[in-house]
């Protein structure tokens, strides 16, 4: 079922907004993003590698960090690696010459992050390791914080697999 049949996002917002300081510790989480120009979005002859989408990955970088170190022990790291990442919504490019502006929100363009992790205790050993394929192919129906934030489903996507992968750890 299409939960909308076509809410339409502008992604013309230029470089990502700015971004609060990270909090303590968050030296203890380490984001690697070996290959950023193969990720499905970043390939697409709408986007491409420029400074928007590399104000993106900082974005979702610092994110990331600011985030997982609620779920870091004292001593420990957290590695996180992204393989892919697919942003909720699509440019529908055969609509014309204007469709790289207008990112189509459907179901089926459901918001997508591969990634790999290794969290470690203070003495080194590993406590949780593996690669994750996190997707919401209902994002359109969860309540997001942000609206305006033009990565608001990938990092609810983020935290809500930080949350179920880290219960019961520091800050679960």
């Amino acid at each position: 079922m299409v939960l909308a049949a076509a809410v339409l996002s502008a992604l013309a917002v230029g470089p990502a907004l700015a971004v609060d300081p990270l909090p303590p510790g968050a030296e203890r989480v380490t984001v690697q993003i070996p290959r950023p120009e193969a990720f499905t979005d970043f390939k697409a002859t709408c986007i491409g590698m420029d400074e928007r989408t590399r104000g993106l990955l900082n974005d979702l970088t610092h994110f990331i960090r600011a985030t997982g170190v609620r779920y870091v022990s004292d001593g420990g790291t957290l590695e996180i690696t992204l393989t892919d990442v697919d942003m909720a919504g699509e440019f529908e490019t055969w609509r014309g010459p204007q469709a790289c502006s207008v990112r189509v929100m459907l179901d089926i363009y459901a918001p997508r992050i591969r990634l790999e992790f290794r969290l470690t205790d203070r003495d080194g050993k590993v406590v949780s390791a593996g690669p994750r394929d996190l997707r919401d192919p209902l994002y359109l129906t969860r309540a997001v914080l942000l609206s305006t934030d033009p990565l608001r489903y990938e990092k609810n996507l983020l935290l809500e697999w930080f949350q179920r992968e880290f219960a019961g750890r520091p800050g679960g």
